[in-house]
């Protein structure tokens, strides 16, 4: 049985589970989006990030 302090193994390439967004991950969505996050009509917050493993890092 696996409870949710468990660390979960992530393989190369693959998504980790969703999860909150953190204060790091706040600053990267708003450099890349600009401060008020209005891409044409929409207005964009995420609710919720997972990673990728890679020779970087992948965001969705």
């Amino acid at each position: 049985m696996s409870t949710a302090t468990e660390p979960q193994e992530v393989l190369v390439g693959g998504w980790s589970p969703f999860g909150p967004v953190s204060e790091k991950e706040m600053e990267i969505f708003t450099e890349v989006t600009g401060r008020d996050q209005n891409i044409g009509n929409a207005h964009y917050v995420p609710t919720a990030v997972s990673t990728q493993v890679i020779a970087g890092m992948n965001y969705r």
